[in-house]
């Protein structure tokens, strides 16, 4: 999420809340995102994942990232099987 424009370009252009870096999209083609959250924890600390809807909710996720990729899966188990 760290392309060309960046996380800061993100939070200003869709109104996320200034909490730390944008780090991916979701696939609900909406303008919801996940964020490392570091209002608790500062600069140096580890910061907290963050689901943020389409209103701007946050909503804690993961406390930290390593939790946050240890309950990633596969998408593709996720889906019915094809007929």
């Amino acid at each position: 999420m760290d392309g060309e424009f960046g996380s800061a370009y993100l939070v200003q252009e869709w109104g996320y809340p200034d909490i730390g870096l944008v780090i991916c999209d979701t696939p609900s083609g909406g303008h919801d995102t996940v964020m490392l959250d570091y209002r608790k924890c500062g600069a140096e600390g580890e910061p907290q994942v963050a689901y943020i809807d389409e209103d701007r909710s946050i909503l804690t996720i993961a406390a930290d990232f390593a939790s946050f990729v240890q309950c990633l899966v596969d998408c593709s188990t996720l889906l019915p099987p094809s007929s």
